[in-house]
């Protein structure tokens, strides 16, 4: 049997547990928590299961899906899709609050 298959990973924040502390005049200070996994999809029309006789046993498929997932999402881990959404959300975050001044901002 073989498995071909796309995968979509989506990481990200909640937002509302982003923290912001003004330190003094010039400085702010932002926590962010951890990043989190905000959804893992199979993209079906780029997926194919491969079976002999075209025929997947029942309950295989749903299982060799969730395998899919599972190894798309170790081989992003890998690649450093958590550092890569880190780098983003503080450039993200930079960006929004050189629009209200002058700020050395320093991330926690």
């Amino acid at each position: 049997m073989t498995l071909d298959y796309f995968s979509t990973i989506k990481v990200g924040y909640d937002f509302s547990k982003i923290k912001a502390k003004k330190v003094d005049d010039s400085t702010v200070q932002v926590t962010l928590p951890k990043v989190h996994v905000l959804g893992n999809f199979l993209e079906a029309s780029e997926s194919t299961i491969l079976s002999p006789f075209n025929r997947i046993p029942d309950g295989k498929a749903d299982e060799l899906k969730a395998r899919a997932k599972s190894e798309a999402l170790k081989a992003a881990e890998n690649e450093g899709i958590y550092q890569l959404a880190e780098e983003e959300a503080k450039k993200q975050i930079t960006n929004l609050l050189s629009e209200l001044g002058d700020f050395t901002i320093i991330f926690k």
